[in-house]
């Protein structure tokens, strides 16, 4: 069976993304950027795939995965350490990508429900921006060995749009019902092409031993206040796209209910050395360049000419200027 898209895409993207390219380039030298949604084309997404399994400089993301194959099952304990497992959970991953890394928490959040069911009782949504991978890459999972382990126990489908979307689909569906105090969402923060801010401060509440955080918003005082939480996972380093400013506003925006069980499970890098850094995005066969160079095709695409910024008259550069050490 096909796996199940949900188009959650609004009228008003296509033109924003225009305004956004206009703006970024319109801004003084030294300041000039490009949303970094454009990245993720069809063609940049398994441009991105080539640097994760041919570039071994690129460090983050088998660190990442290492972490999640050996600590599944510690991360979604962690998110139902309050609650157990409620029926109508849902969990939104934001840029899904290859869900190679995501098969752990599928297969560890499938083991937490005892009895399969008609109707599962987790769902699982992967948004994305790339209809046809999301497609792919949800329909190699339901063929494979842990497809066969979430029958009956986690539901996955796909959702077709930005962060902006597919946060808004699940309130204006009823997937994510706000509380009295819930907070109003704040989605406006743009992502670049800037610099990326290696080590943003954060706060957690709490932390599992591999080092992966999860936080947790505090469990229901009374039973009748129970509602199915949401589970949000950021994974990657994908706050590294925002600039401090903007990446704190985001994840404020994040409607995480305070006293429903909500969780956030955020993957970043730790502080490293500069060098290494600097190598994981400047690898000698170049993979890194060409998915950062694809971007330009996007963004000549969303103004009418796929070819409107010819590459050999761009560079790509990729500095480590700060790196914060705690």
């Amino acid at each position: 069976m096909p796996a199940e898209i949900v188009d959650v895409q609004t009228s008003e993207n296509f033109r924003a993304i225009q305004l956004q390219i206009l703006d970024g380039l319109q801004r003084p030298a030294g300041q000039k950027n490009l949303p970094t949604m454009l990245l993720y084309d069809e063609r940049g997404l398994r441009l991105y795939d080539d640097i994760t399994t041919m570039a071994p400089e690129y460090y983050l993301f088998g660190a990442e995965e290492d972490i999640l194959k050996n600590h599944a099952m510690d991360i979604v304990m962690a998110m139902h350490n309050t609650t157990g497992c409620i029926p109508g959970e849902t969990v939104i991953e934001l840029g899904a990508g290859s869900l190679r890394k995501t098969s752990h928490i599928l297969r560890s959040l499938s083991h937490i429900v005892d009895i399969p069911s008609r109707v599962p009782l987790i769902t699982y949504y992967a948004l994305d921006l790339e209809k046809r991978e999301l497609e792919r890459t949800l329909n190699a999972i339901a063929i494979s060995d842990i497809g066969s382990d979430l029958k009956g126990k986690v539901e996955t489908k796909g959702m077709w749009g930005t962060y902006d979307d597919g946060l808004k689909y699940l309130k204006s569906t009823g997937l994510y019902a706000p509380t009295a105090i819930d907070r109003p969402s704040r989605l406006e923060a743009s992502m670049r092409f800037d610099a990326r801010d290696l080590s943003p401060s954060s706060t957690t509440s709490g932390s599992d031993s591999s080092g992966a955080h999860v936080f947790d918003v505090s469990p229901p005082s009374t039973p009748e206040e129970v509602q199915p939480p949401l589970h949000i996972m950021f994974l990657g380093s994908s706050l590294g796209n925002f600039n401090r400013k903007d990446g704190a506003a985001f994840l404020h925006s994040l409607p995480l209910r305070p006293g429903s069980g909500d969780t956030l499970l955020l993957g970043l890098d730790h502080a490293n050395e500069k060098d290494l850094i600097e190598e994981a995005y400047n690898d000698p066969r170049n993979h890194t360049k060409r998915f950062i160079m694809n971007g330009l095709r996007g963004a000549g695409r969303a103004l009418g000419n796929e070819t409107l910024f010819l590459e050999d008259k761009w560079d790509y550069v990729n500095v480590c200027f700060l790196v914060v050490k705690f």
